[in-house]
């Protein structure tokens, strides 16, 4: 996986238009074709983020999660 930013979104987008969203007409063995790969992207996203993952000092020293941290568990309830 790259380490662009950009890299989710074209992915995603790529996915998309390969499963034929674009225009609306997906038959249902493209759109298990898509969910499959959003799947995959969204695995390779968490694995990326872990690398990033820490806590900061909240409010009253209480530790409390960095963005990393946020987007990865917002990203693993998905993938759940």
């Amino acid at each position: 996986m790259a380490d662009n930013p950009d890299y989710v979104e074209d992915a995603l987008a790529e996915c998309a238009y390969e499963a034929g969203y674009e225009d609306g007409r997906a038959s249902k063995s493209e759109e298990v074709d898509a969910a499959a790969k959003y799947q995959d992207i969204l695995q390779e996203v968490s694995e990326f983020l872990d690398n990033y993952v820490d806590v900061l000092d909240g409010d009253y020293g209480d530790p409390r999660p960095n963005n990393a941290m946020s987007l990865k568990q917002r990203v693993d309830e998905l993938l759940d």
